[in-house]
């Protein structure tokens, strides 16, 4: 038995057949929640047409838990579960979020430069909060900001035409080896901050810059490479004049700019369960579990 942190419905959730991670998950033993009690998991089961209650004492656990917003709740729920295993483990979940930790770790993948302070070598960049996420908060710049808590990272120029090309890179860890899915663009001839929710189109990136695959394909890989006890990361990165790909950040538990892909083109939706699959059969399929 396996549980997957996620936050708790205010309602009844509607049919796992209308949520692909939860539909993959039907018939297996996968229970989703957020509350323990005294070592057990409570949730709710995905079988076809609904779900049913249920209580489990986990050997695994799959993290896709909001602990930002809800940190006392993430926090009751990683003290109730001891010794049991969770993956992506926290301190990879950590380790992510902060972006001046990342940047040490992985500058030598291409990262634009990252300050906390002297802002002027790195400007004119983007700011954005240190412990930030989804975008949130984040804006260009050419002068030192002034409010605390942010980190600026040095401005890509990015391609002729474009404001902002922004690349979405998902890297799982599969009983295959290393999957390294669609690399998926977010395009804005405006705004430089190239966030959906805020305008942005989106689309594969061979379809409109198709030298940018390979390497994004590659760069993505060994993002993951880097990080022993993940099973999957989003890796974000930025395309410049030439189109080439600048790792800028990584999410421990990515968004699925797939799910974006697949609603504008229904040739993606195999592979987005496929992604939505991977990574609960890597819990499964765990020594733990």
């Amino acid at each position: 038995m396996i549980a997957v942190f996620v936050p708790a419905y205010d309602r009844s959730p509607p049919p796992p057949e209308r949520w692909p991670f939860a539909a993959v998950a039907i018939g297996h033993d996968v229970v989703f929640g957020s509350r323990v009690d005294d070592g057990w998991f409570h949730g709710l089961r995905p079988v076809p047409g609904g779900w049913e209650p249920a209580r489990i004492r986990p050997r695994a656990a799959y993290d896709r838990f909001p602990s930002q917003t809800q940190p006392d709740v993430y926090a009751a729920l990683l003290h109730g579960l001891p010794g049991v295993p969770i993956l992506n483990p926290p301190r990879i979940t950590a380790l992510l979020r902060d972006k001046l930790r990342t940047q040490l770790l992985l500058h030598d993948l291409g990262m634009p430069p990252v300050a906390t302070h002297g802002f002027a070598a790195v400007l004119p960049g983007f700011a954005k909060p240190r412990f930030g996420s989804f975008g949130q908060g984040v804006f260009r710049t050419d002068v030192p900001p002034s409010e605390p808590g942010l980190v600026v990272q040095r401005a890509i120029d990015p391609p002729d035409g474009w404001a902002g090309v922004a690349l979405r890179i998902l890297a799982q860890r599969t009983s295959a080896g290393i999957v390294v899915r669609t690399p998926v663009a977010r395009l804005d001839r405006h705004d430089p901050v190239v966030n959906r929710a805020r305008g942005a189109a989106v689309e594969p990136v061979s379809s409109r810059f198709p030298r940018a695959e390979d390497p994004a394909r590659a760069l993505a890989r060994a993002v993951l490479e880097r990080l022993p006890g993940a099973i999957e990361v989003g890796v974000d990165a930025v395309l410049d004049r030439d189109h080439q790909p600048h790792l800028i950040e990584v999410n421990s538990r990515p968004r699925g700019r797939l799910a974006a892909l697949a609603s504008l083109d229904p040739a993606y939706d195999q592979e987005h369960r496929d992604a939505c699959w991977a990574p609960l059969e890597a819990v499964l399929s765990s020594p733990a579990s």
